[in-house]
C-alpha cells in the first residue's frame, strides 16, 4: 500500500515539474516568435509626423502614364448593368393601391 501512494505522488510531482517546463517553454517561445512581430512604434502615431507625411503627399503627382499604355487600353469591361436606373422603383410598394 505504502508502495502504490508513493507512486501516486512521485507521478503527481513528474506531472507537475513536466506542465511547469512546457509552460516556461511555450513562453519563451511565445515571446520570442509572436509578441516581438506586434511591438507598435509609439512615434509613429505623433501627429505632427503625420501632418509632416500628409505635406510630402501632397507634393507628389501620379504617373498617369499606365493609362497611355496598349496594355491597359486592351482590358475589355465585362461589367454588366443589371437595370436602367430610372426605371428602378423607389420605396417600398404601397400595401393599400390595387394591382
Amino acid at each position: 500500500m505504502l508502495s502504490t501512494t508513493a507512486d501516486s505522488k512521485n507521478n503527481q510531482i513528474i506531472t507537475l515539474i513536466l506542465l511547469v517546463i512546457l509552460l516556461v517553454g511555450g513562453y519563451l517561445i511565445l515571446e520570442k516568435y509572436v509578441l516581438v512581430r506586434f511591438d507598435i512604434d509609439f512615434n509613429l502615431l505623433d501627429t505632427s509626423g503625420t501632418i509632416i507625411t500628409t505635406e510630402q503627399l501632397a507634393n507628389k503627382r501620379l504617373d498617369t502614364s499606365l493609362f497611355d499604355s496598349n496594355i491597359f487600353k486592351e482590358f475589355k469591361d465585362y461589367s454588366i448593368v443589371l437595370t436602367d436606373p430610372s426605371q428602378v422603383p423607389v420605396g417600398k410598394k404601397n400595401p393599400f393601391e390595387s394591382d
